[in-house]
């Protein structure tokens, strides 16, 4: 089964700071800010057409540990097949699956050394 980098989400302490460092400073395109809840803001950023996106999150929950600050998403065609995978492998699935819009699911696992993974399918852009 195929996946690729789809984005590597951290979470920031001040996002204002953070998007000048990464669009400004580091020269990479503002795609989209939003607040899906009130407390919560995540923006996306690109390097480049091919390239995979950097996802920052600001929100008032107070990440403290390193593990905690970030996660890689992962882009597959098969969502459930990626699940069975995991379970016959011994991978809990920490949350999920969810829904993320009309067509993209997800779910989270840890990988060995405790870093939060995101598995994602978007059925929207298979067609």
């Amino acid at each position: 089964m195929m996946m690729r980098v789809c984005w590597c989400t951290i979470h920031v302490n001040d996002m204002e700071k953070s998007k000048k460092f990464y669009g400004d400073i580091l020269g990479m395109k503002l795609e989209k800010t939003f607040s899906p809840v009130p407390e919560r803001t995540i923006a996306f950023f690109k390097g480049d057409d091919d390239g995979a996106e950097i996802e920052l999150i600001s929100d008032s929950e107070g990440i403290s540990s390193a593990e905690e600050r970030i996660s890689i998403g992962f882009m597959v065609d098969d969502l459930e097949s990626m699940m069975q995978k995991l379970k016959n492998s011994g991978v809990e699935i920490l949350r999920g699956p969810l829904t993320l819009g009309k067509d993209t699911y997800c779910i989270f696992v840890k990988d060995p050394n405790g870093i939060e993974i995101q598995i994602v399918e978007d059925k929207g852009s298979q067609n």
